[in-house]
């Protein structure tokens, strides 16, 4: 067999990996989008981290970091908890841009709540609301899953054809297809 064929499909068979960056107070959003998002789990599109799967016993910070390293997306559920957050500002936002930077991930921001986003290095990316829409004022959980799973798809593409991962956003020319007002938001 050609080796090249075993490697594409090695890499095609590994999920994605999705680390999605939270604050605590947005526990009932992050499982609302978890519960879209598991879909794509069980399809084997994606695996899924965030900070309730840390067993007991395990060292958090160490677990967390080490997720940090290994994320292909970065989901990050943009709220006023959100940018108040300690955790959030010194560790893991510095390492998704990082890694973002170094073109090894995607970074998704997506805009709970209205909050001051606009005055912070989210103003730089393309951040996903719904309808123009913060996500929980236009209930478009399915909406983000939807955009969540062409992204893993691209990069899985990417990967199967020896691409990086994060291509250079300027150079895409295709833009998120925006639902329709009557589709179903949930």
């Amino acid at each position: 067999p050609d080796p090249s064929e075993n490697n594409r499909m090695a890499v095609e068979t590994h999920p994605v990996r999705i680390f999605i960056a939270y604050a605590h107070e947005d526990a009932p959003s992050r499982e609302r989008l978890r519960i879209h998002l598991n879909v794509l789990q069980r399809r084997g599109l994606c695996h899924i981290f965030w900070d309730g799967l840390i067993l007991p016993g395990e060292r958090w910070d160490d677990r967390l970091k080490a997720e940090l390293h290994r994320a292909d997306i970065f989901l990050l559920l943009v709220s006023e908890h959100f940018l108040d957050s300690d955790y959030v500002h010194e560790v893991e936002l510095p390492k998704a841009l990082e890694l973002r930077q170094q073109d090894k991930a995607e970074v998704l921001p997506v805009i709970l709540r209205h909050c001051p986003w606009k005055y912070t290095e989210l103003a730089d990316f393309q951040c996903i609301l719904y309808e123009g829409l913060p996500i929980e004022i236009s209930d478009g959980f399915a909406y983000v899953a939807d955009l969540v799973a062409e992204t893993s798809l691209r990069l899985k593409t990417q990967r199967g054809a020896g691409m990086p991962t994060a291509p250079d956003p300027a150079k895409e020319t295709s833009t998120p297809k925006q639902p329709q007002k009557n589709a179903d938001k949930s």
